[in-house]
């Protein structure tokens, strides 16, 4: 089940992120709040006990592309699909070479499209 992470009075807890009960009754985790990365914590934690026990895998967070910005770097991995060669095409090696001198993503995929 999806969890997030919720401001309480005197700092963190975690539930479900649709905000109803677990199948506890409970509507949260823990019964004191937390610090945030304490509940941090605790989130992942479960999330991989649950992984564990359901079998289903998390979805694996990319790492930013150096020198743009962890944004615009999902949104040039999810442009690359479109692309043969995908990030290491002539056309996503333009659009990254371009941001990375500071165009916007419009701007670096027009001066690239010239480039193709």
């Amino acid at each position: 089940m999806p969890y997030s992470v919720k401001k309480v009075s005197g700092g963190y807890k975690v539930g479900l992120a649709t905000g109803g009960k677990m199948s506890d009754g409970k509507k949260t985790l823990s019964k004191k709040p937390l610090s945030k990365g304490q509940a941090e914590k605790q989130k992942k934690a479960v999330e991989i006990s649950e992984k564990k026990t359901t079998g289903k895998r998390m979805p694996k967070k990319q790492p930013a592309i150096s020198g743009i910005s962890p944004a615009n770097s999902a949104k040039l991995r999810e442009h690359a699909k479109q692309h043969s060669g995908g990030m290491t095409g002539k056309h996503m090696k333009n659009m990254v070479k371009f941001m990375r001198a500071g165009d916007s993503f419009a701007k670096a995929h027009s001066k690239s499209k010239k480039l193709d």
